[in-house]
């Protein structure tokens, strides 16, 4: 998958919306929020101490058309759970084959869907740096409970 907003538009829009790149531990321009047909495009920062999400609107770029930009804030210490998974063909289709499907879920029990293009691999690695359960159930037997540990081949 492409990126939906140009590097110097993306670094721009950023520094206006009061986003920290150079300090950020892990930055994308292009993650989207959600599942199915009301995904979010937009940018995707973790701090020391956050995750952000922060949506693009039809003004920074096409791909946002007719959605407002929407800012989502999670405290790394409010995260329970992070799980990597696969979803079905036809679900990675609709997202054109991203790198992640991140499903996190907060100690209140909120669920946060998050579609990563690209650096999934670096995401979940800087999340467990900084304390974050991550599971990942992509490489599961089918059938077997949540937190199987994979098959041994």
């Amino acid at each position: 998958m492409f990126p939906v907003i140009q590097q110097g538009k993306w670094l721009r829009w950023c520094k206006q919306q009061a986003l920290s790149v150079e300090s950020a531990v892990f930055a994308l321009d292009t993650c989207y929020y959600g599942l199915g047909w009301r995904t979010r495009p937009g940018t995707l920062l973790l701090t020391e101490t956050e995750l952000i999400h922060h949506s693009y609107s039809w003004r920074d770029t096409f791909y946002a058309m007719f959605e407002p930009s929407i800012r989502v804030v999670l405290p790394l210490s409010d995260i329970a759970q992070a799980t990597i998974h696969k979803p079905r063909l036809g679900r990675r289709w609709l997202h054109s084959l991203p790198d992640a499907f991140l499903r996190i879920v907060t100690r209140r029990g909120e669920i946060h869907n998050l579609v990563l293009q690209r650096k999934g691999g670096e995401f979940l690695d800087a999340l467990r740096r900084r304390g974050v359960l991550v599971d990942d159930e992509r490489d599961a037997e089918p059938g077997a409970p949540p937190n199987a540990a994979p098959p041994h081949r």
